[in-house]
Order: structure tokens, then sequence, then C-alpha cells
């Protein structure tokens, strides 16, 4: 005959499952904003060598298929969260980045900074 749980550890599975659940629910307002100036830190660090990344960069030469940031922030009906997912699944020539989750967010928020600026 298989073993029953007890009442106990039905409530516990419970709880825990509702803290669980509660953590992945939180409002996104309850998460730390994304930094643009550590977006910008780590975009000229790691993107430089496909993508120009800064507004009106002197002098910056890279591949005609590879679009500016600024360029990329101006398409229409961009917004962070489908930057990040650009991030996130990389598309050829893009590489996998290898970012946290706070680093991709960070670049999106620095791209995104950038709309408007032409």
């Amino acid at each position: 005959m298989p073993l029953m749980p007890s009442s106990r550890s039905i409530c516990l599975m419970l709880a825990t499952a509702s803290v669980i659940a509660a953590a992945s629910l939180a409002p996104a307002s309850a998460q730390m904003p994304p930094n643009v100036k550590a977006g910008r830190q780590v975009a000229e660090k790691l993107c430089v060598g496909c993508h120009i990344v800064m507004p009106n960069p002197p002098n910056s030469t890279v591949s005609a298929d590879i679009p500016a940031f600024q360029t990329i922030a101006n398409r229409p009906g961009q917004t962070a969260d489908t930057v990040v997912g650009a991030i996130l699944i990389p598309h050829p020539p893009m590489p996998n980045t290898n970012l946290s989750r706070e680093e991709v967010n960070n670049v999106a928020a620095y791209i995104m900074s950038l709309k408007n600026r032409r």
C-alpha cells in the first residue's frame, strides 16, 4: 500500500510552492532598474568590435550589414524587451554573448537610451 503524505508535508509543499510562485511573479518594480551607464560600459567592451555603440562616433567603421545601436533603438516598434530577446537568442552573425541577465538588461537600456538621437 503506497504511503500517503502527512497533512504537515502537504502544507509544507504548498507553502514552498507558494513562495516560489510569488517570487517568480514579483512585479518588475521589485527588481533593480537597468543601469544605462553599466550597459554602455559592457557595450564599449564587448559589442564595439561589430556594432557602432556610440551616437555619432568619429571615424567608426564596421560592416554595413551590422546595424549601429542608434539604428537598432530607432527601429519601428523597438522596445527594451525586443532588444533583450535579440541578445538572449542571438542570430547570425551575432555570437552568443554569455552575459548575465542584469548585463543584458543594462545593454538593452543603453541601446534604448539612444532612441531618437539622430
